[in-house]
């Protein structure tokens, strides 16, 4: 093999490491990357719903490595995905903004409108007016849906809410989706920011590491300049995935008191700082008017 420097040169052509087709966890473990930096990575950055295999070790031993060496850990989250999403991360940095996010106006709403313009580009069909009442299964596959009237819609994908009635044979499939899995979510109104930022922007986005064996929790803490709230409030979204029939304030509760426990924390330690500031200000005020008192009687 080439040594380092030439490997690492900047027109040397990129070497696919032999533990791609493996979890990210085990790929991170051959990687000799510490599990603080592996979580920072697949929380922080590909933004992984779901913990890891127990003792942090997936592919063959924990996670169950298929035979073509793509199957990922107890999370799901394989390597290949994992650094296709971080490399997807580095490019959108600097392309809108000094961040790799975007925010929609008006809150969550511009997202599906955003979606249905780029898929009727693409050839979309839309049933206005009309309510889908039945989906068609084909070996774990959506094939169709049909309406009130019986009139039966081919597609190829079938997007659907948790509180949607699904045929046994759904998700059995290669295209499955169907896990056992929700989303856990907490909207709350502020009138002070619990998350970082400027004064004159409080747009900020934070991910809570979770404990052992648990999930991530996602904030999102919006302000008016993303005309979501009125001025002089936030808006802060949690989220996170929980097992189905779990309580949601199980986990999200524990997530907003850490949120404002930090927030008093950095509060306190400013006003701290401020304290002190001002200490010192006044000290050398003092020192100062002294001084040009002895400097005027010596005159």
């Amino acid at each position: 093999p080439p040594p380092a420097q030439a490997a690492a040169a900047p027109d040397a052509p990129p070497v696919p490491p032999p533990q791609i087709g493996s979890s990210f966890a085990g790929f991170c473990e051959a990687s000799r990357l510490s599990p603080a930096l592996r979580d920072m990575a697949a929380y922080a950055i590909v933004h992984h719903p779901g913990p890891f295999a127990a003792g942090g070790h997936a592919g063959g031993q924990a996670g169950g490595e298929d035979a073509d060496g793509g199957e990922g850990d107890e999370g799901g989250l394989t390597a290949r995905d994992a650094i296709v999403a971080v490399c997807r991360h580095l490019r959108s940095l600097g392309c809108y903004g000094p961040t790799a996010y975007l925010l929609p106006l008006y809150g969550a709403s511009e997202l599906p409108q955003a979606f249905c313009r780029l898929c009727a580009v693409w050839g979309g069909t839309y049933m206005l007016a009309q309510r889908a009442h039945a989906l068609r299964v084909d070996g774990g596959r959506a094939v169709a849906v049909e309406d009130g009237a019986g009139r039966r819609i081919g597609c190829e994908w079938a997007v659907l809410g948790s509180e949607a009635a699904l045929p046994a044979e759904a998700g059995e499939g290669a295209g499955g989706g169907v896990r056992g899995r929700e989303v856990a979510r907490c909207v709350a109104v502020l009138d002070g920011p619990l998350l970082g930022g400027s004064p004159e922007e409080q747009l900020s986005f934070a991910t809570l590491l979770p404990p052992a064996g648990g999930a991530p929790v996602f904030a999102l803490q919006l302000d008016a300049s993303c005309c979501a709230c009125p001025s002089g409030l936030l808006l802060l979204h949690l989220s996170a995935e929980v097992a189905s029939g779990s309580d949601p304030r199980a986990v999200l509760e524990p997530a907003l008191a850490r949120l404002r426990a930090l927030a008093e924390r950095g509060a306190a330690c400013g006003q701290a700082q401020s304290g002190e500031g001002e200490g010192e200000s006044e000290s050398e005020g003092e020192d100062g008017g002294g001084g040009g008192g002895g400097g005027g009687g010596a005159g």
